[in-house]
This record gives C-alpha cells, sequence and structure tokens, in this order.
C-alpha cells in the first residue's frame, strides 16, 4: 500500500506540494491528472524518492 500523509516538497525555495494526502490499496489503479505545473511530476519524484519530503509521510508498504 501507498501512504502519503500531508506531504509538502518542492525545489529551493519554491514549494511545489502543499498538503498532499493519498492512499493507494493493493490492487486499486490510480490516476493523477492535472494541468501543467500542477505538481504531478514532483509527486512522482517524492513518491520515487528522487526529491526529499519537506514535511508530512511519504511510505510504501509500511517503508519511509
Amino acid at each position: 500500500m501507498l501512504e502519503i500523509e500531508n506531504l509538502d516538497a518542492g525545489y529551493g525555495s519554491f514549494q511545489a506540494l502543499f498538503g498532499i494526502s493519498l492512499e493507494v490499496r493493493a490492487g486499486e489503479a490510480v490516476a493523477v491528472i492535472g494541468p501543467n505545473g500542477a505538481g504531478k511530476t514532483t509527486l512522482m519524484r517524492v513518491i520515487s524518492g528522487l526529491l526529499p519530503v519537506r514535511a508530512g509521510h511519504c511510505s510504501m508498504e509500511g517503508q519511509s
């Protein structure tokens, strides 16, 4: 299971994500949609570990 709670993230002094929460259970499929600049890529970078979390929590199968 993927669990994201009150996630904040960004680049340098620019904050791209503000308080994102999401839970995806085993067997579920989820699409993240939105306009350019909405934070979709930033969210994927945080989930994959390429970008650090500023605040909140992101875990996959119980591991941060």
